[in-house]
């Protein structure tokens, strides 16, 4: 019987906010930085728009065998860079232009679920 192995670097495709492959050689910097950035993603850091994200550690042996004790905790070091998760661009400032614009009767006819677009436009102060 063949090896199966899925392919997860692209797995939930456009669904996730970040996607990154971590690999078993990485420095430890990279792994922390990959992690930063996947959490900073999925909270909406930068976008404002949280969702999940994926990070996927490619190990360098498999998770089979015997089970080993787990290692004590780790105790944070004061030298760990620190993350702040709270957004700090400025909010969106819009001004809206005109009435929105609804699909007429004939628009909706000819495709139902168009009753509930509406085109509103705005523009930058």
């Amino acid at each position: 019987m063949r090896n199966r192995r899925t392919d997860q670097q692209r797995l939930f495709g456009g669904f996730v906010r970040y996607q990154a492959q971590v690999e078993a050689a990485a420095s430890p910097q990279s792994w922390t930085a990959q992690a930063a950035r996947a959490v900073l993603a999925a909270v909406g850091g930068a976008s404002r728009n949280p969702g999940p994200a994926h990070l996927n550690v490619a190990l360098g042996v498999p998770l089979v065998g015997e089970s080993t004790p787990l290692p004590p905790s780790v105790t944070p070091s004061p030298t760990w860079p620190v993350y702040t998760l709270t957004p700090t661009l400025p909010p969106p400032t819009l001004r809206r232009v005109g009435k929105p614009i609804f699909p007429s009767a004939a628009e909706v006819a000819a495709n139902p679920r168009s009753r509930s677009a509406v085109l509103r436009v705005a523009e930058k102060p």
